[in-house]
């Protein structure tokens, strides 16, 4: 109880100090003026997850890494249906880190259903290799209603002979709001060593969509399959096949790209980012294309990246600890405008948090950058997305160094959100989604390798018609107010803001 205290004390006085600045974090621009009924404020919240349906049934090859009693889910996104805006749809790994499971609602979050993609892996109906899991799932929702959920599937990833390790990019739709699922279908044929991939669906064009991700052997496939490249393919037929891959760009079998992204502008062109390490650290480079992604320009240097990551919390290594210098969403402005947001290594290192915005207004010819946010603290999982009305929003996870406690198992953690109406020169305070403190202890993942605390490479946000909803992964609340209650060790957290402006 003496900890439930000092958290609740903790979390009162910032909310009573109403700035970001009482909690240890600073928007870097002014904040934007506190008008009367402009503040963002979360309208509900669920844990939408609940109990695993494939705990307990080792359904795919049980690993030490990727299966996890208790609960602990990971790696959340979240679509909004443009055509039905009431409905919306989160995919995420499963709590027993076995398959991908969804989320869909028909009211706005007011009630959610769970339902499970066929045919992915073991636990899911397909018996062709001995899989460990499925992840990096990713959705998007076409403007006729058409939702694409892309993700992967492994084997062979940690379990013998893992010069057999195979993983391959998938692709499902949905026509009926996220109820039931098309069967898969592989973009990158069954001996594919592919990883994080991204679909993203047309905004302007119905049964439009398109896949980028990267080949990645993590040094145990040799040969061709190791080669190191940056693929695409599309679909103009809603997801019922899709192109060849093609390849965006290549590096040395040493190189590594960072998680791709991938945005559509209204004018048709393409616009990918991803990032390279280059002797001084990360170059963060972006490429375009105006034929659809059969041909790509050369790439375009964004901004050179320190490396460096947060230090080790509790002597292990924290969420988001592989996701490269582009990691989180990319997102349009007004059709036009490309922005993304990513973390600083030299702050990250020396145990703080800086925030970079990235933006272009001319298709990715030309970028211009900004620091948007600093934190005393480490901060984590950091993405921005914009809603039709051309409001930005930001998401991030910010850890309490300082009140760590290792003896009693104990990283105080928030998920923070604030908003932009000027294109992310200036900010609104920031608030936070579901409980002020939340414990990221308990999401300890395995030993070995892959062990530390993971709740995912990324969490999601999504624009509303008055607002915006976002999906995190957080642990128990660490303050006597239990909002939303989760079940297991870890929650998949849904929440709905309202984001008032009176020039709407």
């Amino acid at each position: 109880m003496r900890f439930h205290r000092r958290f609740a004390s903790r979390a009162g006085a910032a909310v009573a100090a109403s700035a970001v600045l009482a909690s240890g974090i600073a928007l870097t621009a002014p904040a934007l003026a506190v008008i009367a009924g402009t503040v963002p404020h979360v309208q509900r919240v669920a844990d939408v997850a609940g109990h695993s349906p494939f705990a307990g049934r080792h359904c795919n090859i049980a690993t030490p890494y990727y299966t996890s009693g208790g609960g602990k889910e990971g790696e959340p996104y979240v679509a909004v249906n443009p055509k039905h805006p009431q409905n919306r749809i989160v995919a995420y790994m499963d709590a027993a880190r076995a398959t991908v499971d969804v989320a869909f609602t028909r009211n706005s979050g007011r009630s959610w259903q769970r339902s499970i993609p066929r045919g992915v892996d073991g636990c899911t109906g397909n018996h062709r290799n001995r899989w460990e899991a499925s992840g990096d799932p990713w959705v998007s929702i076409g403007p006729d209603g058409t939702a694409y959920l892309s993700a992967l599937t492994w084997a062979h990833f940690v379990t013998p002979p893992t010069d057999r390790y195979v993983s391959l990019v998938h692709v499902q739709t949905s026509t009926d709001q996220g109820q039931t699922w098309s069967k898969p279908v592989d973009l990158d044929g069954q001996n594919a060593v592919s990883d994080k991939p991204m679909v993203l669906a047309n905004p302007y064009r119905a049964g439009v969509a398109y896949v980028i991700w990267r080949n990645q052997s993590f040094g145990l496939a040799t040969g061709q399959r190791a080669r190191t490249e940056l693929l695409f393919a599309s679909t103009h037929n809603a997801g019922r096949s899709w192109s060849t891959p093609v390849v965006i760009e290549r590096g040395s079998e040493s190189d590594f790209f960072g998680s791709p992204q991938l945005s559509v502008l209204r004018s048709g062109t393409l616009v990918a980012t991803s990032s390279l390490p280059d002797t001084e650290g990360n170059d963060l480079l972006s490429w375009r294309s105006t034929d659809g992604g059969r041909r790509w320009s050369r790439s375009t240097l964004i901004d050179n990246i320190p490396d460096g990551g947060n230090p080790a919390f509790c002597g292990q290594s924290a969420a988001g600890a592989d996701t490269g210098s582009s990691a989180g969403q990319q997102t349009v402005m007004h059709g036009k405008s490309i922005v993304f947001v990513y973390l600083d290594g030299t702050a990250a290192s020396s145990g703080h948090g800086r925030l970079m915005l990235a933006r272009s207004s001319d298709g990715g010819r030309t970028w211009s950058t900004r620091t948007v946010l600093r934190s005393q603290d480490p901060i984590m999982l950091a993405s921005v997305t914009a809603n039709r009305h051309g409001e930005l929003a930001l998401l991030w996870d910010r850890v309490d160094s300082a009140l760590i406690d290792c003896e009693a198992n104990t990283i105080p953690t928030q998920s923070l959100f604030a908003t932009s109406r000027t294109g992310g020169s200036r900010w609104s305070r920031s608030i936070a989604i579901g409980p002020r403190w939340w414990n990221l202890a308990t999401s300890a993942r395995g030993a070995g390798g892959f062990s530390g605390y993971f709740i995912g490479d990324y969490q999601a946000l999504a624009g509303t018609p008055r607002g915006f909803t976002t999906v995190t992964v957080q642990g128990p609340s660490l303050t006597h107010r239990h909002r939303p209650p989760i079940t297991g060790a870890t929650g998949v957290i849904v929440a709905d803001l309202d984001v008032p402006n009176p020039d709407r």
